[in-house]
C-alpha cells in the first residue's frame, strides 16, 4: 500500500534532528512520528535540507501496528516536502 500525504493533511508531525550529519550542507539524522487516523507511524533515517531522501518506517502504533515499508521525502522547496509512505502491514 503507498499512501502520500502533504504537511496540510496531517493531524501533527513531530520530527526531531538526532544527530547532525553535516548540519553546514543540510544533512541530518532524523527521527520522525506522524500522527494519523487510527495510530501513529514512525520513521527513521537521513533528511537533507533540500533534496529527496529515503527513510525507514521502523513501527507504529494502533491501525499501524507492527508496519514496515519506506517514506519518501520529496523537497518542493527549503520548506516544504511531500511525504510518500510505501506501508508494508
Amino acid at each position: 500500500m503507498t499512501r502520500s500525504w502533504s504537511g496540510s493533511r496531517w493531524a501533527s508531525v513531530a520530527n526531531r534532528p538526532e544527530q547532525p550529519i553535516d548540519p553546514a550542507t543540510g544533512k541530518w539524522q532524523c527521527r520522525w512520528i506522524a500522527w494519523v487516523g487510527g495510530g501513529a507511524i514512525t520513521v527513521e533515517g537521513p533528511f537533507f535540507d533540500t533534496k529527496d531522501s529515503v527513510m525507514a518506517i521502523t513501527g507504529g502504533t494502533g491501525h499501524y501496528s507492527n508496519v514496515r515499508g519506506t517514506m519518501q521525502l520529496h523537497a518542493l522547496s527549503a520548506t516544504e516536502f511531500r511525504f510518500t509512505y510505501s506501508i508494508k502491514p
